[in-house]
């Protein structure tokens, strides 16, 4: 880390984090119903980048919500490579801070602020992706009989997990629970569009 300063390896792993959940799950979701080898051989066929990203079904987004957020899974994704190898960015950032007199290696606050953003960001997406991993009534399920007794759990915050649980808004239990009664809920249409 020293050689690298703080942000760079995080950003790093965060890549990682992006193409991996993306692989994952649209290995699970081509290889349905193959034994674990035939997921395992097809994982390994699939390129080594997110180009796989617009093929992933993900159900408990709006057709217009999912397209968001396959692009920004691109943006994200773009963001982190810029720190894998020297790129434009890093160089400007360095010598930005040889002009501020700042010795190089250690970040600003508003640089690690920048990056908490970054990791929620990266966290909420994937969070998303790994519920569209499991059935999405099991998901309803976490969200209904567990997540929803958790109003402390940061990630209600995120745009993605919070359009993700809104998917359940339909439920009888939370129908209860926000507004006292069980509403008329209409499949057509399902789910709304958010962003």
């Amino acid at each position: 880390m020293a050689e690298d300063g703080l942000v760079n390896p995080v950003k790093r792993e965060l890549r990682y984090v992006i193409e991996s959940c993306i692989k994952y799950l649209y290995a699970d979701q081509q290889a349905v119903g193959k034994p674990i080898e035939d997921r395992v051989a097809f994982l390994h066929n699939i390129d080594s980048s997110i180009d796989v990203r617009s093929n992933l079904r993900l159900g408990a987004l709006h057709v217009n919500d999912a397209k968001q957020f396959v692009d920004e899974l691109y943006d994200t994704y773009r963001e982190c490579c810029a720190y894998v190898h020297v790129s434009p960015s890093q160089v400007k950032e360095r010598l930005k801070q040889a002009e501020d007199d700042l010795a190089l290696k250690y970040e600003k606050p508003q640089d690690l602020r920048k990056l908490a953003k970054l990791m929620f960001r990266v966290y909420d997406m994937a969070l998303t992706i790994y519920f569209h991993g499991y059935d999405l009534s099991m998901i309803g399920d976490v969200f209904i009989g567990v997540l929803d007794e958790k109003p402390e759990w940061s990630f209600h915050k995120g745009k993605y997990v919070s359009i993700t649980s809104a998917y359940y808004d339909y439920k009888h239990e939370r129908n209860i629970r926000k507004y006292g009664e069980s509403r008329p809920w209409n499949p057509e249409g399902w789910p709304p569009k958010k962003l």
